[in-house]
């Protein structure tokens, strides 16, 4: 049985952006994530350092498939991440350089 995660994000589509389906929650260090969609495989991408990781490595991404545990503050307002969809047929829908909708701001705090 697959564990649990503190917070389930299912990513959609949203007119042509893929995005979180619901708005998402404040988040803690220590809780625990998972992306995922019924429409393919995601990847979440930081440009800046994600909050999943503790070496504040810039340009990185996330599999929707794993469960991953918040690890830092986004601090302000929050941090942007885009998403991106890997259909069965494996073409990809999501952010780009030219749709940067694609996405949302995530918040995270100290509990």
């Amino acid at each position: 049985m697959k564990p649990t995660p503190t917070h389930e994000i299912k990513i959609g589509v949203k007119g042509i952006d893929v995005l979180p389906l619901n708005p998402l929650p404040e988040m803690h260090i220590g809780d625990t994530v998972r992306f995922s969609s019924a429409l393919g495989e995601v990847r979440v991408l930081f440009s800046g350092c994600s909050p999943f990781r503790d070496d504040h490595q810039h340009q990185t991404e996330v599999p929707g498939s794993i469960m991953v545990t918040v690890l830092t503050e986004t601090g302000g307002d929050g941090l942007r991440f885009g998403c991106i969809v890997t259909r069965p047929d494996k073409s990809t829908i999501g952010w780009s350089p030219t749709n940067t909708g694609s996405g949302a701001d995530m918040r995270v705090t100290k509990p």
